[in-house]
């Protein structure tokens, strides 16, 4: 394929190579969005096609930018030739984990690997481990962190840390409260959990009185949810988690079980799973407005709602 107005793609190629001057697939992507959003503006008023020639699809590729990876800084585009690239946000089962799941120290050997063995080099094959794959050690407890074999219909996308990092409750899930179903003051529950899930995170965004809830915080800007006794009151608490259903998802995703998890992965299915009504609701506003999957503007209480509930609607959901 080319384009069909070669003057429009070199004016806007020269201004986005002039932002972006290393070579990357994500520079590439970043000048057929740009300069098909200038043609449509040139021409919107014609059935003139940006491109002549035959199309091939590239799969993958529209869920590469939709992941929007970056490096191990935050940037986009190539700087240094050991940055560690990996996506802002896992919405598929194929999608690898992000910068917030790596440690410092992970990060670092990773770039160290990199600089040694060069981009291509370090993909060959080790016969000293055989739990290599292509050269690169296999985490499999880490890509299936959120697949669990005693509950397979238990499907969240999101960590635990992924749900507090991404900005969850206003700030106020781990605040001290008092339950009225164990009849026992409780705070800093959260630091019975790895250190590494709150790096990064600042403690007024875990610890938060309700009446400080913050709206900033969240990642979709609006409040939802109610208040502790209110859950209570709907026999929703049990004492083996006086918190909720995070508390029970933080200690269930790392390895305790309790006799409450069915009732717990029951309540889930029905609240965030594949035929729940806060998915099928989303999906049908989204498909109502012809809006793409990730259109925030597109009831962004529910996109909360579910990130409480450790889900993030995927392209393959509005399928």
């Amino acid at each position: 394929m080319e384009p069909s107005d070669i003057s429009l793609y070199n004016k806007t190629k020269k201004n986005i190579y002039k932002k972006y001057p290393k070579h990357s697939a994500y520079r590439s992507g970043l000048l057929v969005k740009a300069y098909k959003k200038a043609f449509s503006i040139k021409y919107k008023n014609t059935k003139k096609s940006p491109y002549k020639g035959k199309y091939t699809r590239k799969k993958g590729l529209r869920r590469w930018f939709d992941e929007e990876w970056v490096n191990q800084r935050g940037e986009v585009g190539y700087k240094y030739k050991n940055d560690i690239y990996r996506p802002k946000i896992r919405i598929t089962d194929d999608t690898p984990i992000t910068h917030n799941e790596l440690t410092k120290k992970e990060i670092k050997n990773a770039r160290t690997k990199k600089y040694k063995t060069g981009r291509v080099n370090r993909f060959k094959k080790s016969k000293k481990n055989n739990n290599l794959k292509g050269g690169v050690k296999v985490n499999k407890t880490r890509k299936k962190k959120t697949r669990f074999s005693d509950f397979p219909e238990f499907r969240p996308n999101l960590t635990p840390r992924q749900i507090f990092k991404l900005g969850s409750f206003g700030g106020t899930y781990w605040r001290p409260i008092y339950s009225k179903v164990t009849g026992k003051n409780y705070k800093n529950k959260h630091l019975n959990y790895p250190k590494s899930w709150w790096k990064g995170i600042s403690n007024n965004n875990l610890t938060r009185k309700w009446e400080d809830y913050d709206t900033n915080i969240n990642k979709y800007g609006v409040k939802v949810g109610t208040t502790l006794e209110f859950w209570e009151e709907k026999n929703w608490i049990k004492k083996y988690h006086p918190y909720g259903w995070v508390q029970w998802y933080c200690d269930f995703y790392n390895g305790k079980r309790s006799p409450d998890d069915e009732r717990q992965v029951k309540r889930w299915v029905q609240t965030a799973g594949p035929n729940s009504r806060f998915r099928k609701a989303l999906i049908n506003l989204i498909k109502k407005n012809k809006a793409k999957y990730n259109d925030f503007n597109i009831s962004p209480k529910i996109r909360q709602t579910l990130q409480h509930w450790g889900y993030v609607l995927t392209e393959r959901d509005c399928k």
